[in-house]
């Protein structure tokens, strides 16, 4: 387990990756015609943050940092899925 002082970090981490995939969310679902270069910056944003994120709670062993690393990778893999299909829709 984690000192205290290294949750610090790993929950800074959670907070900014969670606030950054839910801005990712809410700009690439809008149903109106969209900035299709901001999307894909925030796609690869969302990427660079999960990475971060998984990374870090990686370090700790405990049930919230297993599961966070886990649904990190997942989300990787789906915005890698996203800008690949807005690439070839381009």
């Amino acid at each position: 387990n984690a000192e205290d002082g290294d949750m610090a970090q790993c929950i800074r981490s959670c907070s900014d990756c969670s606030d950054i995939c839910t801005a990712t969310y809410r700009t690439a679902s809008r149903r109106t015609a969209g900035n299709v270069q901001l999307i894909q910056n925030m796609f690869a944003l969302c990427i660079e943050a999960c990475e971060r994120c998984a990374e870090e709670c990686e370090k700790h062993d405990n049930a919230h940092c297993k599961r966070c690393a886990k649904i990190c990778r997942e989300t990787i893999e789906d915005c890698k899925k996203a800008l690949e299909f807005m690439k070839k829709g381009s």
